[in-house]
């Protein structure tokens, strides 16, 4: 390939690659965007007699967003090195790779014919490069203006057209990242003070259709790209779907509407009774925060570790300027930028999935989503620059290319050696709750109890000892509440005096230092610790106090 390919491109080159493995590479299509374009998708698969029965449905996307030019020939070329190393059962040898700017050199790696072979063998894999082709075609044609030519550089949305009496350049597409079906109508789902900031802070997300960036639709799914992508996760019953962006070397998963909490399953994107009051990841008296499994989101964070393992130690190699080039984070989705919240979006979509079949009473196989974040950015230092949306097709994008594959290779063969879990309901908490206060205040939903729970559950949780503290608070707690709740809710003079004198005294002090900390999580979580430990030793310190002055 000698330069970033149009949608006409990639579909010949998919074309050719299902022809050159028929049994193995099926080549679909789906609807054209507004202005014409599709490059469709394939689906990769080969039964055997080693075969699973039932295997996972795996979908990998890229090119949702127009300007971002790497991720879609970066999949074209994955799915054609694939089918090649299958087709030659040999392993795939990605030779190391020199950068023409500052001669650092990222080694040579190698996947073993056996992972090869599990991907192909053990996996419905579905690959569709380029989601939003109309997009992409814009971004790459050459305007009639010159005057235009940052305009088609930057260009992130579809082609819809513009709304009667919308005018200018900008009014034309929607952001189809903002368009799936997840609080897509996001004036509902927050706070109004929290809607007033969209889209620059808040919910990353419009209203106005010429709005640049962020425009989310004049309806959930209205554009055929999102139909496309989202009636392919429903009708295939995704399982695994990974969704690859650029720029700025992340690893991200759900959710990206809120942050994540495991303990109140009622606070749930599909709960009305949380309307105009949802906060995002701004912290806000409301303290709400998204419904995840605990075992799932432990699930994914570790999933998205081996991602950004496998490009650090496949693809960075062994020079120590490579790798540290190399470094990619992993992160809840809600949390990639301060107080700021992203709705509509297909990862969250893609999970959501598997709450709303389950309340619909036809529950599916459990679900995981990411979203890959590939190559350099410049607030990372100037050596880490590569290009942002358009890097350099000779300096910078062999080696986002490489790191893409590395992270597609370990997404792929952890999923490949997981066997396939029938349809179930997302568990529900579990050995979390606030058994105590919740007794006390004889309201398991008040705000006291809620803040306690999401200090413990989420604002420890952000440095290494608040984490610590956490885990031996909650496994002494667990063990011992219980018991103590029940003694309290037959003694309400017992339960009046724990509230009055020790939880609202608690409670007082944990908000004045959570506030004092906002926007600071590591400091936060420090502080909350000692504070904690305080407390809890104070009445410690206070009877020995007495002792000692009894004796006196």
């Amino acid at each position: 390939m000698a330069g970033w390919m149009t949608s006409a491109v990639i579909s010949a080159h998919l074309d050719q690659a299902a022809a050159n493995s028929r049994g193995v590479c099926t080549r679909m299509s789906w609807a054209a965007g507004s202005a014409g374009a599709s490059a469709g998708y394939v689906k990769i698969a080969k039964v055997t007699p080693a075969s699973p029965a039932q295997r996972w449905p795996v979908l990998i996307s890229g090119g949702v967003h127009a300007r971002e030019l790497a991720p879609p020939d970066a999949l074209v070329s994955f799915v054609e090195k694939l089918l090649a190393a299958y087709a030659a059962s040999s392993p795939l040898v990605y030779p190391s790779w020199t950068s023409p700017v500052d001669a650092v050199t990222y080694s040579s790696f190698t996947i073993s014919w056996p992972q090869v072979q599990s991907v192909v063998e053990r996996l419905d894999l579905y690959v569709a490069p380029l989601v939003n082709a109309d997009g992409r075609d814009f971004v790459l044609g050459t305007p009639a203006d010159p005057a235009d030519k940052d305009l088609r550089r930057m260009w992130r949305k579809n082609r819809r057209p513009p709304p009667a009496g919308s005018t200018g350049d900008s009014c034309t597409g929607v952001d189809i990242n903002r368009n799936f079906s997840i609080l897509w109508d996001y004036t509902t789902a927050y706070l109004p003070a929290v809607v007033a900031l969209a889209p620059d802070a808040g919910v990353a997300a419009s209203q106005d259709p010429c709005d640049f960036e962020s425009y989310a639709g004049p309806a959930a799914e209205s554009e055929p790209e999102t139909q496309n992508l989202a009636g392919l996760m429903r009708s295939q019953n995704i399982s695994f779907y990974l969704d690859v962006h650029s720029y700025g070397r992340h690893v991200l998963y759900p959710w990206g509407i809120e942050t994540n909490q495991s303990t109140v399953v009622t606070q749930n994107f599909a709960n009305p009774a949380w309307d105009h009051k949802r906060d995002g990841s701004a912290p806000a008296a409301t303290a709400y925060a998204e419904y995840i499994p605990a075992s799932t989101g432990a699930a994914m964070d570790a999933m998205a570790k081996r991602m950004c393992d496998f490009i650090q130690s496949k693809a960075g190699g062994a020079d120590p300027t490579a790798r540290s080039r190399s470094v990619y984070t992993s992160r809840q989705s809600g949390l990639l930028y301060p107080n700021t919240v992203v709705t509509g979006s297909s990862n969250d979509y893609c999970f959501s999935r598997w709450f709303t079949a389950a309340s619909a009473g036809a529950p599916i196989s459990p679900v995981m989503a990411f979203t890959v974040e590939a190559g350099g950015d410049v607030k990372l230092g100037g050596s880490n620059d590569e290009g942002g949306f358009a890097p350099h097709y000779v300096n910078f994008y062999p080696k986002i290319e490489r790191e893409i594959h590395a992270a597609l290779w370990g997404f792929l063969t952890a999923v490949a050696a997981v066997n396939f879990a029938p349809p179930e309901a997302p568990p529900a908490p579990g050995g979390s709750t606030c058994f105590i206060a919740g007794a006390a205040y004889g309201d398991g939903t008040h705000p006291d109890v809620l803040f306690l729970r999401d200090v413990r559950d989420r604002q420890l949780g952000a440095s290494a000892a608040g984490r610590a503290f956490g885990a031996g608070l909650t496994a002494v707690y667990s063990r011992l509440s219980p018991p103590a709740a029940a003694w309290l809710t037959r003694r309400p003079w017992a339960a009046a005096a724990v509230r009055d004198f020790l939880l609202h005294p608690l409670v007082a002090v944990l908000r004045r230092v959570s506030a004092l900390a906002e926007g600071r999580p590591r400091v936060r979580s420090v502080l909350l610790t000692l504070a904690f430990i305080i407390a809890l030793a104070a009445p410690v310190i206070l009877a020995v106090l007495v002792a000692l002055l009894a004796r006196a």
